[in-house]
């Protein structure tokens, strides 16, 4: 049960070897075992159930366990507010140089009031003892720190099941969006695949149109030239034949003429040989 003195009451004390909850060990005392250089610490925490501040002042010893010597550490005067609560934890080595044996052990707590009185609150007496290393130590089952224990781990589980129903919750939502979200990309992967094929045909029909217009144009230019050809030749054979009309016009022109011209110096030459004829005979 916590000790009241006055305003003050001792709350609390535990042990701790190593970080290791010791049962046994609280306000009425208790038996600490530890090895050499095992790290030994008492927590001592302390209440201020008035309305005015408190102060107080705390020390532990350990008797002869230095080769013979005390250890001993000191919380000095310090202020608890009040309705408010301090804890202090005093820490020890067990020295190497320890014999194997069971020491004292005081906890003794100072108050100090406002109105001016002071006195020694509590002196509280423990044992440490001190194994050898690899003495088998009596089983000890720690109640308390088992249902501390218990309570934090189920606490925790309870906590992780909350957030694990919250996560499924939210896993369910997250479903419902996933299972809209895949019939979506069915659609638009459906429309991809029609558009992918559209695009394939297009191309398939660009290469054919291509083909076909690459051909067209061997196709022309092939009848362009023939066309060409053709209309030089034509264009050589029309001046051909319109040098040869011509030709013949003119041949003919000139037969037409020379027989004129023949035609007439006959006929002229016989009218002057008549003439000549007829002179003479009138000369002789």
């Amino acid at each position: 049960m916590p000790m009241v003195n006055a305003e003050l009451k001792l709350d609390s004390v535990k042990a701790y070897v190593n970080n290791e909850r010791v049962s046994g060990v609280d306000e009425d005392g208790g038996e600490i075992r530890a090895y050499k250089n095992d790290i030994l610490e008492m927590t001592v925490k302390l209440e201020n159930e008035m309305n005015n501040m408190t102060r107080a002042m705390m020390k532990a010893v350990i008797e002869n366990i230095d080769d013979g010597s005390d250890i001993e550490k000191i919380h000095d005067w310090f202020d608890i507010e009040a309705n408010n609560d301090k804890s202090k934890t005093f820490s020890f080595t067990i020295p190497d140089t320890a014999i194997y044996d069971e020491f004292d052990m005081q906890l003794e707590v100072w108050y100090k009031y406002t109105n001016g009185t002071e006195g020694k609150g509590w002196d509280i007496d423990y044992i440490v003892d001190v194994r050898k290393e690899g003495e088998a130590a009596e089983q000890e089952i720690n109640l308390e720190g088992a249902f501390y224990n218990l309570s934090g781990i189920c606490g925790n589980v309870i906590t992780n099941m909350n957030n694990c129903f919250g996560y499924i919750n939210i896993s369910a939502s997250y479903s419902d969006q996933l299972i809209s979200c895949r019939e979506d990309r069915g659609t638009y992967l459906a429309r991809y695949n029609e558009t992918q094929e559209n695009l394939n045909k297009c191309i398939s029909n660009l290469g054919t149109a291509n083909n076909e217009k690459e051909a067209s144009e061997t196709k022309m230019k092939a009848m362009l030239t023939t066309q060409e050809c053709e209309g030089i030749t034509s264009t050589k054979v029309r001046e051909v034949e319109k040098k040869g009309n011509n030709l013949v016009g003119i041949m003919l022109l000139l037969g037409a003429g020379f027989w004129f011209w023949d035609k007439r110096k006959k006929a002229k030459g016989t009218a002057s040989d008549a003439g000549y004829f007829d002179q003479e005979r009138r000369e002789y």
